[in-house]
């Protein structure tokens, strides 16, 4: 198993990932920019200008200076800062202890001459080990910061506590004609170590200068800088696609040049990219010899990375880290002690400790349904991978994925009723009738007890061999569930909704609750050979195709292909930072395996086929980069107004206007039809979740239909995450370079963590990816973790 001898040599100091693996940040963005070369700097004292105090706090002059000398001034919290205010966010939504703030006073100040702020911070909070803020930016100018939905403006950061942090923020991106505040945000999480917290907040922050610097990243469109190649750090497989993107270069070839001796070993010609002004392919999919190597044209050079048939299972290892540092009621080492073991759930007299699992999310939320998916995927790339060299890999993964299934199993009530969500932005204090308890949301919803019962059903198939009591007691638990489910639909339909929004179930449209019935049910029979599942599992397919568009949508879609929300066909399913896309292949192609002598089997095969050829028809449209378009779209879909409301969340009447906007910035494809890059969204942004399902149903079809190019059209969402972008980031931390901060206030940076997602600007259709680090986008989120792991089990790594 090829993992590289400093990979291996940190799994094997963590005890292969019983602790967490070493962060690495030499090889970050945030490491690289800091070397940039300053052309003009602006200090701003700290002690001479005007600072507000915001909440339970003081402002005052530090007797301390930073580092290089200068003055500074204190944010330190005051009073009883883990005691959470009286109503405070009682239903558990990123609940938290409040905050406070310094915030520094301008007088409408244009700083358009400058693009990065630079400060030192040094945080002194007894109680935690992973220190954060909050900086806010406030203009006043033409374009108003922060925005509606208080995204833009704002920066999250990441601190090591006790010492001195020197921080740099490029602002390019942020409007910054009139400046008239920035703020030092703190929000009070509480001690994860179960310390007295006390007056234990404190904040030294001085050295802040405005600086105009050479070669600010680049952060909006489809462009590249003329010397630069975006490459995948994770490197490429010998049979899979194989392309770099460029600029203009000022060359037309390029070499593939051997990493230890620097000869050539490939020469292929730069194609300008179709329709991408400005853009350049670099493709090398016919180079297929293993090694370690460079790209180089003209004065163009990237940094190695490996051709290997092993080339992705570093990625799962350091996803397993991420998932390991973000398990709910477990010591992690260095990251916090168990948590949240005063979260309780209550139902017909019951009572339990609702933790376990994995936290959703850096704000350390918890999600039942989301933690069952993530513990689906580690159950299915344990059960795709062979041979003796991925034994540790193998068992590393029915570990994570056993903490998984215990919790989904003790979030049941035994009646149809379990536990679902939780939405916290703390570490609490453990004791149980105190002021900081929550009470874990509890319904009996048929789509989360459809869900469960699946994932239930699989993990006692793939553990039968290993622990056949638990795999027994995993089955029954699912025929139970799914029982509760049918009785609770059978009465409340469609018309059942989860008792709030924050539920990751919310949006569920009603054909992708029969496919997850049909995908369940299947699992279901082929773990007990029931003839009532399977044909549970063919009805439920039947309402699902009956939604499925198979007349032509636009010039380009002759088939259809795409979901409709319900048979009524006026809203297409669509998602925009959560996603499930890949429910519709993952019910029909496991039908299809289940039952493959049906009479139906025609028509299941022919639905698959329909949406391969979707897939590719979307796939046509895409950059160079070969990022997958989100869909296709109708402006009538905001007639659909309940819908609509739960697909945008935290929106007014506002989203009905720009809806259309945000259309008008795709492709008009005709029939009424239109395609974007991105998804239509409007509060909550990223399109990981998205990209990723949308991957896994395209290596599914390809698996199904014995199709390369599906596969490689899977395989291309894997190196736009790590690379191969405008922007040529890593959105996985720890993985290829320059990876950069990201949203992880309470558990910190780990490797392994992926974001939401690339977002975009306003109503535009093109990435901008702003190093301001703020939720959603940049929030580290175990949704695409395992859609990642599961994508890797469908191209059999």
């Amino acid at each position: 198993m090829a993992i590289g001898s400093e990979l291996q040599k940190d799994l094997i100091d963590t005890g292969w990932i019983h602790r967490p693996l070493p962060l690495r940040d030499e090889l970050s963005l945030e490491a690289e920019c800091a070397k940039k070369r300053v052309l003009q700097t602006r200090p701003i004292d700290a002690g001479k200008i005007m600072w507000l105090g915001v909440g339970p706090c003081s402002v005052s002059a530090s007797p301390e200076r930073t580092p290089n000398g200068e003055a500074c001034v204190r944010l330190a919290g005051i009073g009883e800062l883990n005691i959470r205010p009286k109503g405070y966010l009682e239903e558990g939504d990123c609940s938290n202890y409040g905050g406070f703030s310094a915030a520094a006073q301008f007088g409408d100040e244009n700083w358009e001459a400058y693009n990065r702020v630079t400060f030192c911070v040094r945080p002194l909070c007894k109680g935690i080990r992973k220190a954060s803020m909050h900086l806010l930016f406030r203009n006043e100018g033409k374009e108003k910061i922060p925005d509606r939905y208080n995204r833009d403006g704002y920066h999250q950061i990441n601190l090591t506590n006790g010492v001195w942090n020197t921080i740099s923020v490029e602002i390019a991106a942020l409007p910054r004609d009139c400046v008239t505040q920035i703020a030092f945000d703190v929000s009070m999480h509480g001690c994860e170590t179960l310390a007295e917290l006390g007056d234990a907040l404190v904040f030294d922050i001085g050295g802040i200068a405005l600086e105009a610097i050479e070669r600010p990243e680049p952060f909006v469109g489809w462009s590249m800088r003329d010397d630069e190649i975006a490459v995948c750090g994770s490197g490429y497989r010998p049979n899979s696609p194989k392309i770099a993107v460029s600029g203009a270069l000022g060359v037309q070839t390029f070499d593939i040049i051997n990493e230890g001796g620097g000869e050539v070993v490939f020469s292929g010609r730069i194609a300008p990219a179709d329709g991408f002004d400005g853009l350049y392919k670099l493709d090398f999919t016919a180079f297929a010899d293993e090694g370690v190597y460079r790209i180089r044209a003209g004065d163009a050079l990237t940094e190695a990375f490996p051709i290997s048939n092993d080339a992705w299972l570093p990625s799962a290892w350091k996803v397993i880290n991420f998932l390991f540092t973000e398990r709910c009621g477990y010591p992690v080492p260095g990251v916090h002690q168990t948590c949240h073991r005063d979260i309780c759930a209550l139902h017909a007299g019951k009572k339990f400790i609702y933790n376990g699992g994995w936290h959703d999310a850096g704000d350390v939320s918890q999600q039942t349904i989301q933690s069952a998916e993530v513990a689906y995927s580690l159950f299915e790339l344990a059960a795709s991978l062979a041979g003796d060299e991925l034994h540790p890999l193998r068992e590393r993964l029915t570990e994570e994925a056993l903490w998984g299934l215990d919790y989904i199993l003790k979030s049941r009530f035994g009646d149809g009723f379990r536990a679902t969500s939780v939405g916290v932005s703390m570490w609490s204090q453990g004791f149980i009738g105190d002021t900081d308890d929550i009470t874990a949301r509890v319904h009996n919803n048929a789509y989360e007890n459809f869900l469960c019962a699946g994932v239930e059903a699989y993990a006692g198939l793939t553990l039968c061999d290993t622990d056949p009591e638990l795999a027994s007691r995993s089955i029954d638990c699912a025929k139970s569930d799914f029982r509760f489910a049918q009785e609770k639909f059978a009465h409340t339909g469609f018309e059942e909704r989860p008792p709030s929004h924050w539920e990751h179930s919310y949006m569920t449209t009603e054909s992708a609750l029969q496919a997850t019935v049909c995908w369940s049910a299947s699992l279901l029979f082929k773990a007990t050979g029931c003839g009532e599942y399977a044909q549970a599992a063919v009805r439920a397919a039947e309402y699902a195709m009956d939604c499925q568009q198979i007349e032509p949508a636009g010039s380009n879609f002759p088939e259809g292909g795409f979901f409709w929300r319900n048979p009524e066909r006026i809203s297409i399913v669509h998602f925009s930072h959560q996603a499930r896309d890949q429910i519709y292949m993952q019910a029909l192609t496991l039908l299809c395996e289940t039952q493959p002598t049906h009479n139906a089997m025609p028509r299941w095969r022919d639905a698959i086929q329909r949406h391969a050829q979707y897939l590719k028809r979307l796939f046509e449209f895409a950059s160079p980069y070969g990022m997958m378009p989100a869909g296709v779209y109708r402006l009538e879909e905001t007639q659909d107004l309940e819908y609509f409301r739960r697909q945008h969340l935290l929106t007014g009447d506002e989203a009905l206007e720009e809806y259309a906007r945000q259309l008008a910035h795709g492709v008009d494809i005709g029939g009424g039809y239109y395609l974007r890059h991105f998804p239509v969204w409007f509060s909550f942004k990223g399109n990981n979740a998205v990209l990723l399902s949308m991957a896994k149903s395209a290596a599914l079809c390809g698996r199904f239909l014995n199709d390369p190019e599906l596969i490689a059209i899977a395989e291309r969402q894997l190196q736009w995450n790590i690379g191969v972008n405008p922007f040529r980031q890593s959105l996985m931390y720890g993985e290829g370079r320059r990876y950069a901060q990201q949203y992880a206030p309470l558990p910190g940076e780990s490797v392994g963590e992926l974001p939401v997602g690339i977002q975009t600007r306003g109503n535009e259709d093109v990435p901008f990816w702003p190093q301001m680090n703020n939720a959603t986008y940049k929030e580290v989120w175990t949704t695409p973790a395992g859609r990642w792991l599961s994508v890797l089990a469908s191209l059999q790594i």
